[in-house]
């Protein structure tokens, strides 16, 4: 920042030691006070860069000392140089000290305490940038478009017009590129590190650093994705800006970079997804956001998140099968508070079973909309992959022979169960409890009663302890059917013999008949004038 920082500082409960780092300072403090703690630090600056400064501070306290657990942040700014002693340094050829006592408060009862501070440039005095370290002094190289680097041949020329009109257009070349040193005669030349996004963005650079994308980088895997390769490097826009990459409807382009078939991360992704993309814009989240505008729908990131992206193992991932459900109720907060009431709900069911989430019935990326006569078919499917016997009795009844042959207004499991508010038959919230089955009937069938009600849905003939009446009752009809079947079919093949012999006993008589008419019809003659 081109300054120097002397901080001073008397804890009385705690190690205190300070470093350097990409232009903040940062104070270490042993976090096992479990009282509200003060911490004062008195501030020496000694400008080497004309300018006004802001002093900005905050305190992050962390779990474990190292970037986790993060619970709460404070943010001063206050003035340290006025305009007239700036003028008096500038007329005497002096450093002006001023000495600053700034509180700086946290409460903690575990883990450490994080400290930074540093100093920034303001804008409103950038007439006076140009005794020192400022753009202008950065673009009489950097406006060239023909400039170039002398290592690897990639241009270093940077269009002032879009850093002016992004995100950053209040920031100094130099809070990023913190390492120049306005006392060379190439201020760059002392650079020896790349921009270190987390010295502003520290909460970001937290989450980016257990990420499946941050473990990659810290490996130094070149699949890995850095933040300009999402958010770019001077032209960099808020993410509600049309023209951003990470506005809503560009996320999906901007994701399939890497996770399109073919490109780095398909290619290494072992999984069973597949298609990601193309599965995505033709989801009903897809559809919504691409043809029909809705930037309120899911994307990659309102899923896997923007800057902690874990795999579904995971159990801090917001995709884990616990927390998939706290997910998709960011949108369908509604259809969430349901669901973690039903017996589908890791917080109701105690079982070591693996229990259904939102992605096993509605899939991940292949997402269609309920009312879709596809979608109906194949839930039932889905019930089966775990309820595989009651699958089975539903396909024996009357309803479950109809939707096989894709019908689909007929009762399925969902309009008998429920869908996300699931209970069993004993919870009398449960539609199928004895006070509400009848009005469940009542959706399908208007007349029905109590009588009515009592229809046992998945009795079947092959469960003799649920159900020993109707299971001996079909096997007894079976076993008559067949006996039937089998005196019939043995009294015909005992008759099969004598019928044939008859038959050729007639078809013998029936020729006699024809080669001998005459007299057939002699004797008959004789017999009749006897």
């Amino acid at each position: 920042m081109g300054s120097t920082v002397d901080v001073l500082s008397e804890q009385p409960w705690g190690k205190t030691y300070y470093e350097r780092r990409k232009g903040w300072c940062y104070s270490f403090f042993d976090g096992n006070s479990k009282t509200p703690v003060d911490i004062y630090a008195q501030f020496k600056l000694i400008p080497d860069s004309p300018g006004s400064y802001w002093f900005r501070g905050d305190i992050v306290v962390f779990g474990d000392g190292y970037h986790n657990n993060f619970l709460r942040r404070h943010d001063w700014r206050k003035w340290f140089m006025k305009k007239e002693d700036y003028l008096n340094s500038l007329h005497n050829d002096k450093n002006v000290v001023r000495n600053e006592t700034i509180p700086l408060y946290a409460r903690t009862e575990y883990g450490m305490i994080v400290a930074r501070y540093k100093w920034i440039k303001d804008k409103v005095w950038k007439v006076f940038y140009d005794y020192g370290m400022a753009d202008k002094d950065c673009l009489s190289c950097h406006d060239n478009p023909e400039i170039k680097s002398s290592v690897d041949g990639r241009s270093l020329f940077v269009n002032y017009t879009d850093l002016k009109g992004s995100r950053h257009d209040n920031i100094a070349c130099s809070q990023c590129h913190s390492e120049v040193n306005v006392s060379k005669h190439r201020p760059c030349e002392t650079i020896t590190q790349k921009v270190d996004c987390t010295s502003c963005h520290a909460e970001v650079g937290v989450e980016y650093a257990k990420s499946t994308h941050g473990t990659l980088f810290a490996n130094n895997d070149n699949n890995a994705p850095t933040c300009k390769e999402c958010h770019g490097t001077h032209g960099i826009l808020g993410k509600l800006n049309p023209q951003s990459p990470t506005f809503a409807t560009n996320i999906p382009t901007l994701c399939a970079r890497c996770h399109r078939e073919g490109e780095k991360a398909a290619v290494r992704y072992t999984g069973t997804e597949k298609d990601i993309i193309k599965h995505y814009t033709e989801s009903i989240h897809g559809k919504g956001l691409l043809k029909s505008g809705l930037t309120v729908t899911a994307t990659c990131t309102d899923c896997h998140t923007a800057h902690m992206e874990l795999p579904h193992t995971n159990p801090e991932s917001s995709i884990n099968p616990k927390n998939v459900a706290e997910t998709c109720g960011k949108c369908h907060h509604g259809i969430e508070e349901q669901f973690v009431k039903s017996i589908h709900s890791p917080l109701i069911s105690d079982t070591d079973k693996q229990l259904p989430g939102c992605a096993d019935c509605h899939s991940a990326h292949t997402i269609k909309r309920t009312d879709a006569e596809g979608f109906k078919l194949e839930i039932m499917d889905q019930c089966g992959r775990c309820h595989e016997k009651i699958a089975a009795t539903y396909f024996d009844t009357y309803h479950g022979k109809v939707s096989q042959l894709g019908y689909t207004k007929t009762a399925k499991c969902y309009d008998c169960h429920g869908a996300h508010d699931i209970l069993p038959p004993t919870d009398p919230r449960s539609r199928l409890s004895r006070d509400n089955v009848v009005n469940t009937c009542k959706t399908c069938h208007p007349s029905a009663n109590r009588q009515f009600a009592g229809y046992l849905t998945h009795a079947t003939h092959h469960d003799p302890d649920k159900y020993p009446f109707l299971f001996w009752t079909f096997w007894g009809m079976t076993g008559l059917l067949i006996g039937t079947f089998f005196i019939a079919g043995l009294h015909t093949l005992l008759w099969l013999p004598r019928s044939l012999q008859w038959r050729r006993k007639l078809k013998s008589m029936h020729i006699e008949e024809e080669t001998f008419p005459d007299e057939n019809q002699t004797e008959e003659s004789e017999g009749e004038n006897t």
